[in-house]
């Protein structure tokens, strides 16, 4: 058996209207009956299990309490906060990971750096040593020229002495007091 159901009668839906044998409000009447009494048809008798009883449907557009309307603008704001926070972590993580790999990178060189500097400076010292055995040794001088043997020594000019700066000249292009050759400068 199936119901029909009608609406409320505050709403501004017009009232069914009644026929010849309706269902009161608290008979359920099955869906055929219901489009029987729509198309005009006159119902066939009911049988005393089909009691008809009509079941009231809420309106259309409820009033949510404020309660509720608060829990709604709370869950929103939460999904709100939520999709920036989740957006501003994945950015972290991401510069996280990304300056740790230059990081890396870098830190890498830096190493290879220090090697080559400790390089260098380990061969600066076997030279130096070399260098101070070969001076040191009489047969290797033949090989080895000396410093002083390639230098050249300058003596230093005497010194001069400071002359005091003077400032410009001041020329006054002005009138003079007195007659005198008076000249205009053109440029």
């Amino acid at each position: 058996m199936t119901a029909a159901f009608s609406s409320n009668p505050n709403s501004k839906r017009r009232p069914p209207q009644q026929t010849p044998g309706a269902a009161t409000p608290n008979n359920v009447i099955s869906l055929a009956q219901a489009r029987q009494r729509k198309r005009g048809i006159a119902p066939s008798t009911p049988t005393p299990a089909e009691e008809e009883t009509v079941v009231q449907i809420f309106p259309e557009k409820l009033v949510k309490p404020w309660w509720l309307k608060s829990l709604t603008v709370a869950q929103n704001l939460c999904s709100i906060s939520t999709a920036v926070l989740v957006t501003t972590s994945l950015a972290l993580y991401g510069m996280t990971v990304y300056n740790e790999s230059i990081w890396s990178k870098e830190y890498q060189t830096l190493e290879r750096l220090r090697r080559q500097d400790q390089q260098f400076r380990a061969a600066n010292e076997v030279l130096k040593n070399q260098i101070a055995k070969d001076a040191e040794n009489p047969k290797a001088s033949s090989t080895v020229k000396k410093p002083m043997d390639t230098m050249i020594f300058l003596k230093p000019a005497p010194l001069r002495p400071e002359v005091p700066s003077e400032p410009a000249p001041y020329l006054d292009l002005g009138a003079r007091s007195g007659g005198g050759d008076h000249r205009s400068i053109g440029y």
